[in-house]
């Protein structure tokens, strides 16, 4: 609703004006003599313009909520396709992360699950948020081509499971470290990532520093799918996928 406030009212206010201008003639007052013939020499010409312009006026809006309203329905097909419960796109803040929590816990309430599948949903999302904290990028000025909101977080909802995406920007610098962690994780079996896990809770400073990877693959017991697409020479966009079976 915010991004088209402004715009949808001022394309309204011009489609009324247009619509109300055009459907009603104005009355000749004229009706005899040359006074009728004076008038009419400089009447066509000057709501004939008038009303070109508005025309044209009304063209465009009916042309601007017809694009959006197909990009409206192109949106929500693609959301049900995908079974999407829940989604945000935008600036990643504390507020934020406070609000879809909020959110999770309702569609926990909502959903027919037993208590330890409740559990675990809620502890994935978590460290799906919490991984987006750690390697989100803060855009700063133009370093990007065209502006763009930092993060997408959705929620899709199928029969036998869950699944959680997020996608925000990174360094391209913190590529490769980023993806050597994600191909260890994935390489270990159940008993492996355990042990992973408790190795790092030892050899962290502060007992247990980048552990949301590892505890994310073994509540889930899941491979976890992942892409990173560059977008400029410093920057890349960080996709990653989770499942949790119901």
């Amino acid at each position: 609703m915010v991004a088209f406030r402004g715009p949808v009212r001022i394309r309204t206010g011009v489609a009324a004006f247009a619509e109300l201008c055009l459907a009603a003639r104005p009355q000749d007052p004229f009706q005899e003599g040359k006074d009728k013939k004076l008038y009419r020499k400089l009447k066509l010409p000057f709501l004939s313009g008038f009303r070109i312009i508005l025309y044209f006026f009304y063209i465009c809006y009916s042309s601007a909520m017809n694009t959006e309203t197909l990009a409206v329905h192109d949106v929500y097909k693609y959301m049900n396709d995908r079974h999407i419960i829940m989604s945000f796109l935008g600036d990643f803040t504390h507020t934020v992360v406070t609000s879809l929590l909020s959110s999770v816990k309702k569609i926990i309430d909502t959903t027919e699950m037993d208590f330890q599948l409740k559990k675990r949903f809620y502890a994935v999302v978590v460290e799906c948020l919490d991984n987006i904290s750690r390697h989100n990028y803060a855009l700063e000025g133009e370093k990007l081509p065209t502006r763009h909101s930092g993060t997408i977080f959705t929620i899709s909802e199928y029969p036998e499971h869950f699944t959680i995406q997020t996608g925000n920007y990174i360094q391209n610098k913190d590529v490769v470290g980023l993806n050597a962690k994600l191909e260890k994780v994935n390489s270990l079996d159940k008993e492996g990532l355990k042990e992973l896990y408790r190795q790092k809770i030892l050899d962290s400073p502060s007992g247990g520093g980048g552990l949301g990877i590892i505890d994310m693959s073994i509540r889930t017991g899941c491979k976890i799918s992942y892409d990173f697409k560059p977008v400029t020479n410093d920057i890349s966009f960080f996709v990653l996928q989770t499942i949790l079976s119901k």
